[in-house]
């Protein structure tokens, strides 16, 4: 009866060891895996941040730019207004 009790434990044992190294390595690649998600996800929210930054930094300059261009535009439609005052003047002159 102890023959059997040890050849139950050995396979038993056997059977454990089978078992364990795969599951071993099975987690040592999911870890890996999940560091290198880690990774990719941080940067990837570092280039979000940073084009959020560049967006609005955009967003400030059109809107300058769309302000100059009103007052361009203002500028061109009180002068060609007054086209014919500034003829006068010129002309007086010469």
């Amino acid at each position: 009866m102890t023959i059997n009790t040890e050849l139950v434990w050995k396979i038993l044992t056997l059977l454990i060891s089978v078992a364990v190294v795969p599951l071993f390595g099975w987690v040592w690649t999911m870890n890996t895996e999940v560091s290198k998600l880690g990774i990719q996800f941080a940067h990837h929210d570092e280039k979000l941040e940073e084009m959020e930054v560049d967006t609005s930094k955009s967003m400030e300059i059109m809107e300058r730019n769309s302000q100059d261009i009103a007052l361009i535009q203002r500028d061109i439609e009180h002068i060609s207004e007054n086209i014919g005052e500034i003829k006068e003047l010129v002309q007086k002159e010469n």
